[in-house]
């Protein structure tokens, strides 16, 4: 293993959205979720939230409140 290999992150996918060609789309797949590990630390990532609807509905919220305390604690609560 080279030391490149030893610092790059590791990526998981939690969620995709299909990109539909119909609403303008791409028609593929999208990550919409997904976390990183790097190093020592932890990224929680989203591409959801365009439009305060949205970080009004309680699931968006919650979403949010358990990708934030993981990436703080490496744990999520149930």
């Amino acid at each position: 293993m080279n030391s490149m290999s030893k610092c790059l992150p590791i990526l998981t996918v939690l969620a995709s959205a299909f990109d539909d060609k119909k609403f303008n789309g791409f028609g593929r797949h999208e990550l919409v979720l997904m976390t990183v590990k790097y190093h020592q630390g932890r990224v929680f990532h989203t591409t959801l939230g365009h439009g305060i609807e949205v970080f009004e509905d309680e699931h968006f919220i919650n979403v949010m409140r358990r990708g934030v305390e993981w990436a703080a604690t490496g744990k999520v609560k149930d």
